[in-house]
């Protein structure tokens, strides 16, 4: 199900403008369910605090504005993921090691602390950038 594979992934968070306060976006419909174990599709273009004075849209005046919004901070959220992957920073597999470093190991994926036996494994992996990118 997608709530177990998404659940380590970044929410898209977004800024109200009216009351200032910050929440996940979940996309343009949800679904919510009722105290009657019913599921209700609620629109995600209004803010979810309940006492903003203007919740639709986000406080902001016009559509166009909010999706410019919506698409810089998903831009934003995609470059520094990329770029999380990019630094290719690794780290050791051993508990009591602990190093964390961007240098490549001659010896292949060992770690370069003297007398750890670990294994260096990339921090941000191939795995969680693909499950990332699939969640927006």
């Amino acid at each position: 199900p997608d709530e177990e594979r998404f659940e380590s992934v970044q929410k898209l968070e977004l800024k109200c403008r009216s009351c200032h306060v910050t929440s996940s976006f979940s996309g343009v419909f949800h679904c919510t369910s009722t105290p009657l174990n019913t599921l209700q599709l609620t629109s995600g273009l209004s803010c979810t605090n309940p006492t903003c004075p203007s919740p639709n849209l986000w406080g902001y005046p016009s559509p166009t504005e909010l999706q410019s919004r919506i698409s810089n901070r998903l831009c934003l959220s995609i470059r520094k993921s990329l770029q999380q992957y990019y630094s290719q920073t690794t780290v050791c597999d051993d508990v009591t090691c602990g190093l964390r470093t961007r240098q490549c190991s001659v010896l292949g994926s060992l770690c370069l602390e003297r007398g750890c036996h670990g294994r260096l494994v990339p921090e941000y992996s191939e795995r969680e950038l693909h499950t990332q990118i699939c969640y927006w």
